[in-house]
């Protein structure tokens, strides 16, 4: 039997690249805060704001190509 600590000693818990663009792109563009994360076809961007969630979706094709997205589906919501 393998104890927790065997299994969580494999497990990479460091946050993929394509998160940290997206959230330090909305962070340098739009001063504000996101919460990210990836499923196996989309990245889904979480803010608070929905005036914000509308620029981002106006962004949408720059923000995909300066965080190199490529084929995952971005998908923006609101809180």
């Amino acid at each position: 039997m393998d104890l927790i600590k065997d299994i969580l000693a494999g497990k990479n818990f460091d946050e993929p690249s394509s998160i940290g663009a997206v959230k330090k792109y909305i962070k340098t563009n739009f001063n504000s805060e996101a919460v990210v994360s990836i499923s196996k076809n989309n990245i889904i961007v979480s803010v608070k704001s929905s005036s914000l969630a509308s620029q981002l979706r106006l962004r949408q094709v720059d923000l995909s190509q300066k965080c190199d997205l490529g084929n995952l589906n971005l998908v923006i919501r609101t809180v």
